[in-house]
């Protein structure tokens, strides 16, 4: 016969629901934001991220960051439906947090004790 989980009622489903649900959005904002990031890092000087100013940026570069605004807000838009999507999806399913335990089996004599 399985021990009842003192960690699994209603209340804490919801909890753990939610918890989840923070950490899989924080996952994926982290996730492209971090490649956007690292995106313009390489290949920013295209577009003059250096430059504060647009008078300080030539023709190709203005162009260039009207690209890259456009490719940008994409991304990020895109990034934040599947976000959506996924913490949907998550609110379909009851969530039980195992709270990183580890169970061990004894073994006596060559036969488990459970």
């Amino acid at each position: 016969m399985k021990k009842k989980n003192q960690y699994d009622t209603p209340g804490l489903r919801e909890k753990y629901k939610t918890r989840l649900k923070t950490i899989i959005e924080r996952k994926f904002k982290t996730t492209f934001i971090g490649i956007l990031d690292r995106f313009e890092q390489e290949f920013g000087e295209l577009w003059g991220s250096d430059l504060q100013f647009d008078d300080e940026m030539n023709s190709v570069e203005k162009k260039n960051r009207e690209k890259w605004n456009a490719i940008r807000t994409s991304i990020l838009d895109h990034g934040h439906n599947q976000a959506r999507a996924a913490l949907i999806e998550i609110d379909q399913y009851d969530v039980i947090w195992n709270r990183y335990t580890t169970e061990f089996t004894i073994i006596q004599d060559g036969s488990r004790n459970e």
